[in-house]
This record gives C-alpha cells, sequence and structure tokens, in this order.
C-alpha cells in the first residue's frame, strides 16, 4: 500500500526564500540526482484549467519519477480540485505532488474557505504538511537586502510588495529603502557603474520628496534599471 505521506506534500510558507529552498530541497530528495529538468513541472494554480490539469498529470516521463509543483495551491480551481480527490489512485501510479502557498498555517486551521474544504481536508489528512518555524520569519526588510544583494528582481519585487502592504500609512519607509539601495551603492568598486547607480538614486530621492509619483512605482522603476 502506498504511503501518500510520501507522494504528497504541502509547504505552507510565507517566506518566499524559505519556501523555495523548502521546495527545491524536497525536490532533490525525491528525484534522487536524476535529471531535475526532466523530471520536474511547475503549474501555476490561477492560470491552471482542468484539461491541462489531466495532460500534465498523465503526460508520461522519461523517468519512473514525476514532480508536479503547484504555485499557490488557494488559487486552484473548483473543478481541478475535485478531480484531484475522485481520481487519487491513478494519479498517484507516477506522479509526486508538492503544493505550496505564502499563506499563513493559521489561515487554514481557522479560515472556513479552507478548514471545510474537501481538497484541503483532504492534504491535511494525507500530506507531509511543512510549515515555517518562528525560527524562519526572517524580517521583510533583511529579506529585500538579500534580494537585492542577489540581483534578484522578482524575489526583490515580493520584498518590495510585502513591505508596502504592512507599512501602508509609514511615511518614512521609502527613505528606508532608499538608505539601502544607497548603502549597496556604497559598496560598488567599479567607478563608472558607481557613479550610473548614485546618479539613478538621486533622481529617485527627489522624485520621493517632490511627492509627484507613487513611491512604490518610483522604486521599482529604479530597482529594474539598476538591476537589469
Amino acid at each position: 500500500m502506498v504511503n501518500l505521506r510520501n507522494k504528497f506534500f504541502f509547504v505552507i510558507i510565507p517566506n518566499f526564500l524559505k519556501r523555495k529552498e523548502t521546495v527545491e530541497n524536497l525536490t532533490k530528495k525525491i528525484l534522487q540526482n536524476s535529471p531535475t529538468s526532466l523530471n520536474v513541472l511547475v503549474l501555476y494554480s490561477k492560470e491552471l484549467n482542468l484539461e491541462t490539469f489531466k495532460n500534465k498529470t498523465s503526460f508520461i516521463s522519461f523517468d519512473s519519477k514525476k514532480i508536479l509543483i503547484f504555485k499557490e495551491i488557494t488559487q486552484l480551481p473548483p473543478d481541478v480540485k475535485d478531480n484531484f480527490v475522485e481520481n487519487l489512485t491513478k494519479l498517484i501510479s507516477n506522479n509526486y505532488f508538492i503544493f505550496e502557498t505564502e499563506k499563513e498555517y493559521f489561515d487554514f486551521i481557522h479560515d472556513k474557505r479552507f478548514s471545510n474544504d474537501k481538497f484541503f481536508k483532504f492534504l491535511f489528512q494525507h500530506a507531509t504538511v511543512i510549515k515555517a518555524s518562528k525560527a524562519n520569519n526572517i524580517s521583510l526588510f533583511t529579506e529585500f537586502k538579500k534580494y537585492l544583494n542577489r540581483a534578484d528582481i522578482e524575489g526583490t519585487f515580493y520584498a518590495l510588495e510585502k513591505l508596502f502592504s504592512q507599512y501602508p500609512n509609514d511615511d518614512k519607509l521609502s527613505l528606508q529603502i532608499l538608505g539601502m539601495l544607497v548603502f549597496k551603492a556604497s559598496l560598488i568598486e567599479d567607478i563608472t557603474r558607481k557613479e550610473y547607480y548614485l546618479d539613478e538614486l538621486f533622481k529617485l530621492d527627489r522624485a520621493l520628496k517632490e511627492k509627484n509619483i507613487d513611491a512604490k512605482l518610483a522604486i521599482e522603476k529604479t530597482i529594474t534599471k539598476l538591476l537589469t
């Protein structure tokens, strides 16, 4: 009899970096040195429909193992969730499933949209649930700096969005972020690149002080110029 907890993994970690690391480690463990590109499929729940779901889960892998990673599982369409539960035996024959979400574990325990949902009840009953511990609760400012130092635009924008969502009325937030960008510029050794970086930050500083543009949008535009 198949142990479902070895086939289904439910990753509930709000922190993007930690969630990404957890999913990557799970994938490596399952594949056990198999060529990753041939065995892993990433599916975005919001864009997924039933036909695509059926096609992807029936796809024959070149290897005996295939992993399907579902991004932000809370956005999975109802008909896909129903099909998953109804065809469980068939689906697990050659598939491993990793479902991930940025929501808090608290949401799934106390929000009736999830606690009363047949699909999520199934996951909590049969999947290996991996949730964030307090030790993994990295501050958003630390997370922002990590992505920025890695020149990871997607991650930087993710952390930036979280910062503005968490501190929507903080007039000093933009200046704090500008300060982090200036500090990064101070570490650049190439003179030409440093001058370009500082010039763009001067323009950003002026735009923020004049308040003639949305602060978050202005910062995003500047980061795009600096990291590309």
